[in-house]
């Protein structure tokens, strides 16, 4: 028997308006089909994160034109400053590829977690 949370990660993340530092403590799904991460409007309303455009995005139900803005993600000890996508579709908080490259963390799909990812930083010089 398969269980329905096969290759689900959910974990416990804290999403903070960067300017007022008021934040929402909350579940979030790992969504790997996702480069960004993507919150309720209300949830974005509630915090009062600045809407800084908008703009067409593919979605699972077609293409989608959505607000976003910026946010700071803490989730297991890491931090960064995302792009956030506001959805009034999505009732819960999803974390992309890239925002979860940004918090230095992987997926391992083998044991359904994450783990510590190492950053690198190229640069060339001329």
């Amino acid at each position: 028997m398969k269980s329905e949370n096969v290759g689900k990660v959910v974990v416990e993340v804290d999403i903070t308006n960067p300017i007022t530092k008021k934040f929402i403590h909350t579940k979030a799904l790992i969504d790997t089909g996702s480069d960004f991460a993507v919150i309720p409007t209300r949830m974005a309303e509630e915090l009062g994160i600045e809407v800084r455009g908008e703009d067409w995005i593919k979605t699972g139900n077609g293409p989608t034109k959505l607000k976003f803005g910026g946010a700071e993600i803490t989730l297991n000890g890491h931090w960064s400053y995302e792009k956030v996508w506001m959805s009034d579709k999505v009732g819960k908080v999803l974390i992309g590829v890239i925002a979860l490259e940004g918090l230095g963390l992987k997926v391992n799909p083998k044991k359904g977690v994450l783990e510590e990812e190492e950053q690198v930083l190229y640069a060339v010089s001329r």
